[in-house]
């Protein structure tokens, strides 16, 4: 088996209405996103899938994004709300994601897997 990782970012900001904290502010990350496809399948040219295909799929979804403020598209935009956002974009154009991790900050993320 095969686990492929392709990452991509975009510049964003958002604010957690109701939350408890300095988060409740408008404030900006630099969002990390990684993206892992599962295969078997390998090419004869020993490739299974194309990274810059992959990785330009995901730069695709979050230009969506970037230079946005994140509460125009989710009513709590959080990093595990963008991660399964992000999973379902792909899911559309690409075979077999296993799941998308989304990093606000260093040090920090969330990872959706279905």
């Amino acid at each position: 088996m095969f686990l492929l990782t392709v990452e991509s970012h975009f510049s964003a900001a958002h604010h957690l209405p109701g939350y408890k904290g300095k988060c409740v502010q408008v404030h900006g990350h630099r969002w990390v996103v990684r993206a892992g496809f599962e295969t078997s399948d390998i090419g004869k040219d020993g490739i299974t899938y194309d990274f810059s295909h992959l990785k330009s799929r995901l730069d695709n979804i979050c230009s969506i994004y970037d230079h946005q403020n994140l509460n125009d598209f989710f009513e709590h935009p959080t990093a595990e709300k963008l991660a399964e956002n992000i999973f379902q974009y792909l899911e559309d154009f690409l075979p077999h994601p296993e799941w998308v991790e989304v990093c606000e900050s260093p040090g920090t993320s969330a990872r959706y897997t279905p």
